[in-house]
């Protein structure tokens, strides 16, 4: 399992989790605010690319404890990190 932080803009820092469960999907957590994930990251095209993104974006945006923006950037790190 890898661990990473993100700064977010209101100074708090969020601790990411990721463990590939194969080699398809990994297991995203930021238990700060008690979300998790299974993340799809072996996509053949740029539109289920996306499609995973905004799946990833409208998890995390229902968790209510980050703003839009943050939720994009976070999305868009853990993204680079898989």
């Amino acid at each position: 399992m890898k661990t990473y932080g993100i700064h977010l803009e209101d100074g708090r820092v969020l601790s990411v989790f990721i463990e590939e469960l194969n080699k398809r999907n990994a297991l995203v957590a930021i238990p700060k605010i008690k979300w998790s994930y299974v993340l799809r990251y072996y996509v053949k095209t740029h539109d289920d690319f996306k499609c995973e993104r905004d799946k990833l974006v409208c998890s995390l945006f229902e968790t209510n404890e980050l703003q839009y923006s943050e939720v994009e950037r976070v999305a868009d790190w853990i993204q680079k990190w898989v």
